[in-house]
């Protein structure tokens, strides 16, 4: 980081032209508004004086106008027209008189300060007659003067009594008197009076200008001087400088703000370069490979562990460098930088400064906005790891090829173990109806029971190895038929009565009729003896109810025991291979009966699940479908 100067924009030379100094700004700004004010001062004196000199001479001349009306009224009515024509021609001949003259009541003019104007209608001799003043001045008989909009005339109108006709007793009609005057030697002489009024006024305001003109000479332009010379130091880099302006005034209180935001500028600096050094000092100690983009796509940055990785000596050595120099599997790394997405890639491959390859797992960072860089990648060398996921898939295969031939040995050992067991178990079963003719040697008949029993199961064990091993392969043909669920339940109960009368449990069967579905009926039975025998082994003693029936398209079969009850947790593994929820000091088996239970259910695309408490027994639902197309069946099994 830069500790000696903060860069700022250079002034354009609009804004040096334009933006002037306070020493000469502040006096320039106080003329002006100087100016403004003198020149209002003289507009509003000037327009004073003239309204006023206005009003002096309307009122003057109603004075006049009402001091002649009867004068006219009198002459008029002896019938002295002449001397009312002299009357208005002396009117006329003021020097600022315009129009003078006397009209009846039909617009004619009586007398004029023109005599050509006489006994012509009042519209053809003065073209400026406002009509609905003059007839409002003699309806009303209240006379009016008004003033042009320009202010370059007034006009007079006012009523005058014409004398009475021969059937009139009194005098009804009324004419006017219509006088109009020139303003313009009156507005010059009011103007020039109200230019001296304000010249009057300017003058001290002029001598104010100059007193403020000195007061911010001496005292403001050396206080801002100041602090602009502290700006322009803290500008520099001398975060020390400060104003040290003093006092409760408008400047003294930007000079103290200045003064904290340096303070507050100085403690910002040192917190960013400690937080730098704790930044750089951080990516030096990671073990990860860290390096920035430009947006020229070259490196802009990077760690020690980035350099060493990739086998130079120092960081500063793969400042500038390209990504495609880098990497030499993708030359177009620097585009996906640029995505506004994270990358993330475990297969890449980047080049030594040696010229090897190194293997590589790297995250791509972009930088959205307005920014030097366009994205931050770091990286790992996983040469170690590749080695060891080698290693594992080479174990892998291996422990494969061990389980495959594991599962061949016990398939042979089952096939060549079942013909001397089931041999074993005819010869017992046959003994056992020999002896069973005579009574005399009942001892020797449970003996051979016992091997009955024995030899029984030790086939049933083989059997289920056989099972395991072909459900684990997927070997598993199901031959469908049509099979009543009820028909196998209570088969299934009567094969394994002597099982059941051995563990004292009563069963009771409780099935609909019709429950029919097309299933494998050999492996219905598998699964409807493993519940069955489960139910006798670990419900010992007590009785044992199997329900069969349909409910919404599915056929269903429940075996339920007063045994010893599953825990909760134990629920879910009791359905995977060599799992069991009791010991196998009291049990015996090897925990297969309901992995196979289970498989066999989702191969005919049913569910199996289970209800239990400790001590309080356990229902082991199944639920089939009892659907006629196979494949619907088949798909539902590979769905579960």
């Amino acid at each position: 980081m830069d500790s000696t100067s903060f860069p700022s924009p250079a002034p354009s030379l609009a804004r040096r032209l334009f933006t002037p100094s306070l020493r000469v700004a502040i006096p320039v700004i106080v003329a002006l508004l100087t100016a403004a004010l003198s020149l209002l001062s003289l507009w509003c004196s000037m327009r004073f004086t003239v309204h006023r000199a206005h009003d002096e001479r309307r009122a003057a001349l109603l004075f006049r106008l009402t001091a002649l009306e009867s004068t006219l009224e009198y002459l008029l009515r002896v019938g002295d027209i002449e001397q009312v024509r002299a009357e208005i021609a002396a009117l006329g001949a003021a020097p600022d008189n315009r129009v003078a003259l006397v009209v009846d009541d039909r617009g004619v003019v009586l007398a004029a300060n023109l005599a050509e104007s006489r006994g012509q209608s009042i519209e053809l001799v003065w073209r400026s007659l406002d009509r609905a003043a003059l007839d409002q001045a003699r309806r009303t008989r209240v006379g009016a003067v008004h003033v042009s909009p320009d202010e370059q005339r007034i006009v007079a109108y006012h009523p005058v009594l014409l004398p009475p006709v021969a059937h009139e007793i009194r005098p009804t009609r009324v004419g006017a008197l219509v006088v109009e005057e020139d303003l313009t030697r009156l507005n010059a002489q009011a103007a020039s009076d109200g230019l001296q009024v304000a010249m009057r006024a300017i003058v001290p305001l002029a001598a104010g200008t100059g007193v403020v003109w000195l007061l911010g000479g001496l005292v403001l332009t050396r206080r801002v001087r100041r602090l602009v010379t502290t700006a322009q130091r803290l500008a520099d880099g001398d975060l020390a400088a400060r104003s040290e302006l003093c006092g409760r005034d408008e400047l003294a209180r930007i000079g103290q703000a200045f003064d904290e935001m340096a303070a507050q500028i100085a403690q910002s600096r040192q917190r960013l370069e400690a937080s730098e050094r704790r930044i750089l000092l951080l990516l030096d100690s990671t073990a990860e490979g860290i390096y920035g983009v430009d947006q020229a796509g070259c490196c802009a940055f990077s760690n020690a562990a980035a350099a060493r990785l990739l086998g130079f000596e120092r960081p500063e050595q793969l400042i500038g460098r390209t990504l495609h120099l880098l990497d030499r599997r993708q030359p177009d790394a620097d585009a996906a930088s640029s995505s506004l997405a994270r990358v993330h890639s475990d297969s890449e491959v980047m080049t030594r400064a040696n010229g090897s390859l190194v293997p590589v797992e790297y995250w791509s960072y972009p930088i959205c906005g307005e920014s030097e860089l366009r994205s931050v990648v770091t990286f790992v060398d996983i040469t170690e790891r590749k080695w060891v996921e080698a290693e594992r898939q080479r174990l892998y295969e291996e422990a494969q090829r061990a389980v495959r031939a594991r599962d061949d040995f016990v398939v042979i050992a089952s096939h060549e173990l079942r013909t001397p067991v089931t041999a074993l178990l005819l010869q017992a079963q046959s003994m056992q109806r020999a002896l069973g003719r005579e009574p005399a040697l009942d001892s020797a008949g449970r003996r051979l029971q016992q091997i009955a029993a024995h030899a029984q199961r030790l086939a049933d064990l083989v059997e289920n190895l056989l099972d395991v091993s072909c459900l684990a392969e997927g070997r598993v043909e199901l031959r469908r038929e049509a099979v009543d669920l009820a028909e196998v339940a209570r088969d299934i109960v009567a094969r394994s009565a002597e099982q059941l009368r051995r563990a004292c449990c009563p069963v009771e069967v409780c099935a609909d009729e019709g429950v029919v579905g097309r299933w494998d009926r050999l492996r219905l039975e598998q699964v409807v003896s493993n519940l069955v025998s489960n139910a006798a082994k670990y419900g010992a003693g007590q009785p044992i109810e199997v329900a069969v029936g349909r409910h919404q398209g599915a056929a269903w079969i429940e075996v339920r025991d007063r045994g010893i009850g599953i825990p909760a947790e134990a629920q879910a593994r009791i359905f995977e291979r060599f799992e069991r929820a009791a010991s196998t000091k009291h049990f015996s088996g090897f925990g297969l009966g309901l992995w196979i239970t289970r498989q066999i259910v989702l191969q005919l695309g049913g569910h199996i699940s289970v209800q239990s408490e400790p001590g309080h027994g356990t229902v082991f639902r199944v639920e089939l479908p009892v659907d006629t197309d196979v494949e619907r069946a088949r798909g539902r099994c590979a769905a579960a």
